[in-house]
């Protein structure tokens, strides 16, 4: 359906309609992996939040009040740190690139500390894990917008944002 979508929308875009994407963006290198980029960094939430707590749960045996709270550090994190690196993000353009970068190391750190999981873990590794994604949340929440309207002509921003933003929800 990609496919069929694509051929579609060209078709549409290049007959001077308005097509619904505009398949011209995808023509830019820099946006096309801002959009991979977003996908990568956003699909851990739900694995994390929805099978960490189980395999807390099921493997460490913690019961589901101990479980539930695995998220509150990253969600103190995810209120606070978006503010900062969006700070620090604005100085430079560059920024942007490595805060992404930063998220993804960060990201891979944390689904690391899961990867030994046994009976014997301690639960302060999930909580560690836990809130790693939400450093990793907050970086690429305020570096990828930005990096992609820099990337795109003055006619694409408003194409290009908004399908960024839907490619990051």
């Amino acid at each position: 359906f990609t496919f069929l979508l694509y051929k579609y929308e060209s078709k549409v875009e290049q007959a001077n309609g308005s097509p619904i994407i505009k398949m011209s963006l995808f023509k830019n290198g820099e946006f096309v992996a801002l959009l991979v980029i977003g996908v990568t960094l956003y699909f851990y939430q739900v694995v994390m939040t929805n099978y960490g707590i189980l395999a807390a749960i099921d493997v460490l045996g913690v019961s589901a009040t101990v479980a539930g709270t695995l998220t509150i550090p990253r969600t103190i994190i995810t209120l606070i740190l978006p503010t900062m690196a969006g700070i620090w993000i604005t100085k430079k353009h560059s920024n942007s690139w490595l805060a992404m970068s930063l998220a993804s190391a960060i990201l891979i750190a944390a689904f690391g500390m899961l990867i030994p999981i046994s009976p014997t873990m301690s639960i302060t590794m999930f909580f560690i894990a836990f809130s790693l994604t939400g450093v990793t949340e907050s970086l690429r929440a305020v570096s990828i917008l930005p990096a992609a309207q820099k990337t795109l002509s003055p006619e694409q921003i408003a194409d290009g944002t908004s399908l960024v933003s839907f490619i990051n929800t």
